[in-house]
């Protein structure tokens, strides 16, 4: 059975996925999605040291990231991570699974 994950990887300027084989490891697609607004200088303040990323910057960022690796990916992989059960979200406190259960799409 094929088996893979999109990993998501918030940085400074930038988000990140990358969708990965799991059984060989192997990179399927990846796409790196730069915050607009953080480009442009919005929301900082370099006089006094505050940098900060608008909200948008990472909702845009989740979808382009991981729409443009899938678009990397050929269809039978697109087909087997359709339908996630599960998402685990790392923080500095460790990684926490979140159960999906089935997804219904329109």
């Amino acid at each position: 059975m094929m088996s893979y994950t999109i990993g998501v990887d918030y940085g400074t300027d930038s988000v990140r996925a990358l969708v990965v084989d799991t059984r060989t490891g192997e990179e399927m697609g990846t796409h790196v999605f730069e915050y607009p607004r953080w480009k442009e200088g919005l929301y900082c303040d370099p006089s006094n040291m505050q940098f900060r990323q608008h909200p948008l910057d990472y909702l845009e960022g989740l979808e382009v990231s991981i729409v443009g690796a899938m678009e990397q990916c050929g269809s039978n992989v697109a087909q087997n991570v359709r339908n996630p059960k599960n998402i685990y979200l790392t923080t500095q406190f460790g990684p926490t699974r979140v159960y999906l259960g089935t997804l219904t799409r329109s």
